[in-house]
């Protein structure tokens, strides 16, 4: 069963990990058949591919994994973490998107809001144009209501935002 190997969510103090097993659960019930199907996944805006990992290790998938990310740091990290995953630095400002390969399974997971709002309808498309068989798309969203009044959220300082400057 996926929720042996994957762990508890109580035991991990890593919120990125927590995630990844909370997401492993869900993906493995709602569309276990066709991860494990997959010949190959993209991650886009995958840091250090923990997520990916997480998703892969939990399930006990074997495909080719790409994890693209818009910071270079990270991508060392991803590098050092899981050296069979193959790492492309990829800033989705201004990366060719149609350039971009396919895979069976597309994750775009907490990339979009980290994006200038004139790029957020491009990436979403392409994210969902590349995978051949399954996209999964979460971001988080702002009350228009709110935003309209000029309440905006009060921007990351620990510079993780990529392109959300001067909000």
């Amino acid at each position: 069963s996926s929720r042996s190997r994957v762990g508890s969510v109580q035991s991990l103090a890593d919120p990125i990990e927590a995630g990844a097993v909370v997401l492993t659960r869900a993906l493995a019930r709602y569309c276990g058949h066709t991860l494990r199907a997959a010949e190959s996944i993209v991650e886009m805006g995958a840091r250090d591919g923990q997520m990916v990992g997480a998703l892969v290790r939990g399930m006990g998938l074997s495909c080719a994994v790409r994890c693209e990310e818009g910071r270079p740091e990270h991508v060392a990290g991803g590098i050092r973490r899981s050296p069979a995953f193959d790492f492309a630095h990829t800033d989705y400002e201004t990366a060719d998107l149609d350039a971009l390969p396919e895979a069976d399974v597309v994750l775009c997971i907490g990339l979009l809001y980290h994006l200038s709002p004139d790029r957020i309808a491009a990436v979403l498309h392409r994210a969902v144009s590349r995978a051949r068989t399954l996209a999964i798309i979460e971001t988080e969203v702002i009350d228009r209501d709110a935003a309209s009044n000029g309440v905006l959220p009060v921007p990351r300082t620990d510079g993780d935002d990529q392109g959300i400057a001067g909000t």
